[in-house]
């Protein structure tokens, strides 16, 4: 039994509020909450997401993340092929001056790309960027 309510009187002995006592009915959540677990682009079912955070829990930190994954992404090519910013605006399809603003974006960011979550995201975005080259030019980590 479930206590909601307890006795109240005023000055004169009227009961204004009285115990009532309560049977807790047997709710099954799944008759009043239709849940599916669609997942998002990072993984196919949230309950067995490997973030250690929902991405939907703080949007603007995991587009952050994710933007600096596909930045590291473009210099770490760049710095391995060593191509000049041109080549680089070129194969990515950028202009020179968001390569420079890449540049700056990946010097200035302290995100651990060893960590699990940044090593997530680098697949996934490796994975993104690749879509649009051809076999041998695929980037990788």
């Amino acid at each position: 039994m479930v206590n909601q309510l307890t006795k109240k009187t005023n000055s004169s002995g009227e009961v204004l509020l009285e115990k009532i006592k309560v049977e807790p009915e047997e709710i099954d959540d799944h008759d009043y909450f239709k849940y599916e677990d669609t997942g998002c682009e990072i993984f196919s079912k949230c309950l067995e997401c490997p973030l250690a955070q929902c991405r939907y829990d703080d949007f603007e930190t995991f587009e952050a993340m994710k933007r600096f994954a596909k930045d590291y992404l473009i210099i770490n090519y760049m710095r391995r092929y060593n191509l000049s910013v041109l080549k680089t605006a070129k194969k990515f399809g950028v202009t020179e001056r968001t390569i420079f603003r890449i540049m700056a974006r990946v010097k200035k960011a302290s995100w651990d790309v060893t960590g699990p979550d940044m090593k997530l995201l680098l697949e996934l975005q490796c994975a993104e960027i690749n879509k649009g080259f051809r076999s041998n030019d695929k980037i990788s980590i």
